[in-house]
């Protein structure tokens, strides 16, 4: 069971993602169950799931 946890406790979900941590709502529900190796492989997906914020302006442009 994984003792390790990426949760920033900023824990809101977006389209079934964390807006936190970047996990999903499935990866969440089972994290506790989860073996380490399985825990740590997510956490490396996790940078990636990132999008660079998007300004305001940027939003009215398109």
């Amino acid at each position: 069971m994984s003792q390790i946890s990426p949760c920033t406790k900023v824990c809101r979900l977006d389209s079934g993602m964390c807006v936190g941590c970047f996990r999903t709502s499935s990866e969440i529900s089972m994290w506790s169950m989860m073996r380490d190796d399985t825990a740590r492989n997510i956490i490396a997906e996790l940078p990636s799931r990132r999008q660079p914020p998007v300004s305001h302006l940027e939003k009215i442009v398109e």
